[in-house]
Parts: C-alpha cells; sequence; structure tokens
C-alpha cells in the first residue's frame, strides 16, 4: 500500500539494458485518468483484473487478452468499470528505441499502429515475460535480445510498417558462421550486435535466423555452447568454478541454474558420474 493511504502500487523504473524504455508495474484498486497523451509508445499487458479505455471516440474492456499499444501524443483515458482491480505492467518507449526497433526491421520510418488493442495472447505472454526479465538482473546481451525480439514481432504484426528487407541469404550458411564466431568466443562478452554485423545481419533477423534454423534465440544457443564447454571441462576434473569463468558464465551459481535447468541435474552430480572411481574430486 503506498504511504499516503491509498491501496494503489507502482513501481517504476528505466531500463539499464535498452536506453529510452522505462517501465511502470502497477496494481490499482481505484483508477481515474483522465484523457490524457504521453511522448512516446505505450504498451501495456494486464495481469489481473482489468479496466476500460477510451481511445479514438471508442470504449473497450481491457483484460489479460488484450495487448494495448498507444501512439506517441495519442490521447486516451481510463477507468476500472466493472472490475475492482487493475494490475499492470506497461512500457514507455521513446523516439529513441523505436529508432532501434526500426532499423532492426529495416524502415524508412517508425510505423504506427491503427489499434489501440490487439487480442493477441502470444504477445502477451512475450511482453509479460521481457517486462519481468527487464526488471530482473538478468544478463544486459539477454535483456536486450528479449526487448528487440517482443517489439520487432509486435511491429511486424500489427502495425502499419513497410518494410524494405530483402530475403534473408542463405540461410544455413550464415548459421554455420554466428556459430562458428559463438564457438571461437563463448569465454567472452557476446553482443548481439557484434554477432549480426560479424554476418551482415541486423539484431532482429539474427534472433529470426536462430529461431527459425534452431528453435533457440542467439543467447539460448550461446547458452548452450556454454554449458556443452563446461561439461567437457568436468569430464575431465576442472573445478566447478573454474569451469564456470572459462565457459563465459557470470559465476559459479549462474552455471549451476542454467546446468539443472537444462540437464535436471547439478554440476557436482555431473562432475562426480565422470570421476574415475579410484580418484578424489576436490572443488
Amino acid at each position: 500500500m503506498a504511504r499516503d493511504g491509498s491501496p494503489n502500487q507502482t513501481h517504476y523504473w528505466s531500463s539499464r539494458a535498452t536506453p529510452g524504455v522505462s517501465l511502470l508495474h502497477a496494481d490499482f484498486k481505484t483508477m481515474n485518468f483522465r484523457p490524457h497523451t504521453h511522448d512516446s509508445y505505450v504498451i501495456a499487458v494486464t495481469e489481473v483484473g482489468g479496466s476500460v479505455i477510451r481511445s479514438r471516440g471508442d470504449e473497450f474492456e481491457v483484460s489479460d487478452q488484450l495487448l494495448m499499444v498507444f501512439n506517441p501524443d495519442e490521447p486516451h483515458e481510463g477507468w476500472l468499470g466493472t472490475s475492482d482491480r487493475w494490475r499492470y505492467r506497461s512500457l514507455y518507449v521513446s523516439k529513441s528505441a523505436t529508432d532501434l526497433i526500426a532499423e532492426c526491421l529495416e524502415l524508412d520510418r517508425i510505423p504506427r499502429f491503427n489499434s489501440n488493442g490487439f487480442a493477441d495472447r502470444q504477445l502477451c505472454r512475450a511482453f509479460l515475460r521481457m517486462h519481468r526479465l527487464l526488471g530482473s538482473k538478468s544478463d544486459a546481451g539477454k535483456l536486450r535480445e528479449s526487448f528487440l525480439d517482443s517489439f520487432c514481432a509486435l511491429f511486424e504484426r500489427h502495425s502499419d510498417k513497410r518494410t524494405s528487407r530483402d530475403r534473408l541469404r542463405a540461410d544455413h550458411a550464415l548459421l554455420k558462421k554466428a556459430i562458428a564466431i559463438m564457438e571461437d568466443n563463448y569465454g567472452d562478452k557476446l553482443l548481439l550486435d557484434d554477432l549480426g554485423a560479424a554476418v551482415d545481419l541486423t539484431p532482429f533477423q539474427l534472433i529470426t535466423l536462430y529461431k527459425r534454423c534452431t528453435g533457440l534465440t542467439p543467447h539460448s544457443y550461446l547458452v548452450q555452447i556454454r554449458l556443452r564447454n563446461a561439461c567437457r571441462m568436468l569430464r575431465r576434473g576442472v573445478s566447478i568454478a573454474e569451469a564456470s569463468f572459462a565457459s563465459g558464465f557470470y559465476d559459479q551459481a549462474a552455471m549451476t541454474n542454467q546446468f539443472k535447468r537444462t540437464f535436471a541435474i547439478t554440476p557436482m552430480q555431473y562432475a562426480l558420474a565422470w570421476r574415475p572411481a579410484d580418484s578424489v574430486y576436490t572443488h
């Protein structure tokens, strides 16, 4: 509960991974937004309850099935309506961040949206995941990748964009080149932009390439390469801490977490399984 006695709670912060993006996590028990505008794009996803929004002369019910989008300087207002609560997450995306999206999609202008609500459950889930991730202490590369993946999907599906992007060249040849770079540099801080530039693709094109050919994002694929290297080292008797660092993980805990999520066992369990019967393992 807010310190002023209001039953409403809000948390607002700026994204450290993507300049020009700020975020709000709000839980309203009372609400009456008078007509107002923002100088940025606003995207909002409901977690609990709902509200009523009026924009462009129309009113519509907001629920967890609807992704809300407002263009910069587009007036809108809202209230709770029949709901007794509205908990939601929203993002405010300034021109510097939308310029990045337009560049990734190779657009000659920043698109706009011809509707304020899209019944797109997949994107709702994607934006909720991305919003929560941007509020975490995850790797900056993973945060940036999640942001671009979600927003580029939104602009591609629902904006009035006109893209000049050519068809992707020789998918498997590009993928092979990108994977080779990952294999050579998995222990370093490998940035999405740098990897894309190395294979002549925008960050979004690179994400699309990996997802189309492997079913994984570049970051997820890189994690798998790091895990495979860690496994090789653990089989040779290298300590867990050393294997974590050499494989490019932030620390031993980060590798352990990824190890358990991928293999359902800990690095220690894996190392012990490969330990010779007459040896002593230290870590």
